[in-house]
């Protein structure tokens, strides 16, 4: 099942900045941050049956972990700037624990974030979705 919304925003996602970025990496409190604000979430990922889901208000990744098999669901997330493409921040979240959890960050106020939710740290199987830090979806896929 294929998402996608478009804003008319062309935007390349790989490019020379992505190097020179490092990689935050953070474990998910338990608990879910319902603050009854919006959010945009991945399709549920094809082998956990996990999803990932950003909050623009409060800047909230969240992560469920609804697997049975004992993985292990990670969200991987880039941040851009929307004027010209560059890679802000990238970062993963990681759930051990069944239900929801999060990791709260402070992203650049009118930036682009891409999400993805993947069954292990190290897995390439994923659903993803881009969305703005102006809780616009900007388009998104899922892959198995």
């Amino acid at each position: 099942m294929a998402l996608t919304v478009g804003l008319g925003v062309a935007t390349s996602w790989a490019g020379p900045a992505v190097a020179a970025v490092a990689w935050e990496k953070n474990s998910a409190t338990g608990g879910d941050v319902d603050n009854g604000h919006p959010k945009n979430c991945t399709d549920d990922d094809p082998f956990s049956h996990s999803v990932a889901c950003w909050q623009p208000y409060g800047d909230v990744l969240l992560i469920s972990n609804n697997s049975t098999l004992g993985s292990t669901p990670t969200a991987v997330w880039w941040n851009y700037y929307p004027s010209d493409s560059t890679l802000y921040r990238q970062g993963t979240c990681t759930f051990t624990s069944n239900g929801w959890g999060y990791c709260n960050k402070d992203m650049h106020e009118g930036s682009l974030i891409k999400l993805r939710v993947c069954d292990s740290p190290n897995s390439e199987r994923r659903a993803w979705v881009v969305l703005d830090r102006r809780r616009h979806v900007v388009g998104g896929t899922s892959s198995g």
